[in-house]
């Protein structure tokens, strides 16, 4: 479901805000462990983000615009835009290392195999501490008790990751000393109150980052620029 509104303004100004609610479902979202039970695979995909909010914004100051004389060059000319966006997290799978319960000889090569499937005892994003050091609750999931030749239990896409929250603002300065010709000063900035988004999260067992946020997104970048145009 998409909603959008858009208002334009007189001079050019704009105003305009775009809603997404979603759910992508699927089996084929990695290698399914056990291919005559399909549906054991079946959940959120990894690229799945229920709610996306955006609002973005033109506004053209109307004082001075018009640039007349020598007042109007040096203080109208000014125009501001920014684009803000928020979602919601992206759907995890919990993993199993250095286990193979059902002998489905993921650990034949001798590696580390973080592909196996831990038993699901409840739910994950239930009280979950949402800090670095545990962003979910960790005892949401267990291996396969020994003397059970089973596959786990867990689905995939139980864990909800972190949300993202970013504000991309500038401010521009027109200057039009001839009716053909403008100058503009720019001053952009992205991620513009240094938000720390965070991304990647542990979610295999028996790894030391397990649980812990293991990355995260851009930090602020500003910059500027001038652009002729005639």
């Amino acid at each position: 479901m998409r909603v959008s509104i858009r208002k334009r303004f007189a001079g050019g100004s704009l105003l305009a805000a775009n809603y997404t609610y979603s759910k992508a479902l699927s089996n084929g979202d990695g290698s399914p462990q056990d291919t005559y039970d399909l549906q054991a695979n079946y959940g959120p995909t990894s690229f799945d983000r229920t709610h996306v909010f955006t609002v973005y914004f033109v506004y053209h100051v109307p004082a001075l615009r018009d640039q007349k004389g020598w007042i109007g060059h040096a203080l109208g000319g000014w125009e501001t835009s920014g684009i803000v966006s928020y979602g919601s997290g992206f759907f995890l799978t919990a993993h199993t290392i250095n286990v193979d319960p059902a002998g489905l000889g993921i650990l034949a090569t001798g590696t580390s195999a973080s592909g196996g499937t831990p038993d699901y005892i409840s739910n994950p994003n239930s009280g979950a501490p949402h800090t670095l050091q545990q962003w979910f609750n960790k005892s949401a999931f267990g291996r396969v008790p020994a003397g059970q030749y089973r596959i786990g239990n867990a689905g995939i896409g139980t864990i909800l990751g972190p949300r993202y929250e970013n504000w991309d603002l500038s401010l521009f300065k027109n200057f039009r000393p001839k009716e053909w010709l403008n100058f503009q000063l720019r001053g952009e900035s992205f991620d513009t109150f240094n938000h720390t988004n965070f991304s990647g999260v542990g979610t295999t067992l028996g790894q030391t980052n397990y649980g812990q946020i293991t990355s995260t997104g851009p930090a602020r970048v500003l910059q500027l620029a001038a652009k002729l145009t005639f």
